[in-house]
């Protein structure tokens, strides 16, 4: 597919990006709106150039590929969404008795 064939797109902030009257959200908002596009009735095999402003960012070959990924759990790439759980585990960040200080106890000092 050509690049003059391809369907433009422009980010908006961090988390907005909008295309073909569509607007996708999200912490990755080009993959969010590549699945908006698909779920209007794009042609997954279509392309999409993202602008921020008047500069290219990025070209999608495909939405169709693009809303199939999701960003990996290191955040340095991507894998297919919805591969069975292969993220790695999230730390449970709750604090423990161990690791809260215990009440002080007694009069004023």
């Amino acid at each position: 597919m050509s690049a003059a064939s391809a369907l433009r797109a422009d980010l908006i902030g961090s988390n907005t990006c909008t295309a073909h009257g569509i607007t996708g959200r999200g912490s990755t908002p080009v993959l969010a709106q590549c699945r908006q596009l698909l779920a209007a009735g794009l042609d997954p095999d279509q392309a999409m150039e993202v602008y921020r402003g008047a500069t290219l960012a990025l070209h999608v070959r495909s939405i169709g590929e693009a809303a199939g990924l999701e960003i990996n759990g290191h955040g340095t790439g991507f894998r297919r969404a919805g591969n069975g759980g292969t993220a790695p585990p999230i730390e449970n960040n709750e604090p423990t008795l161990s690791k809260v200080a215990a009440p002080h106890k007694g009069g004023a000092r």
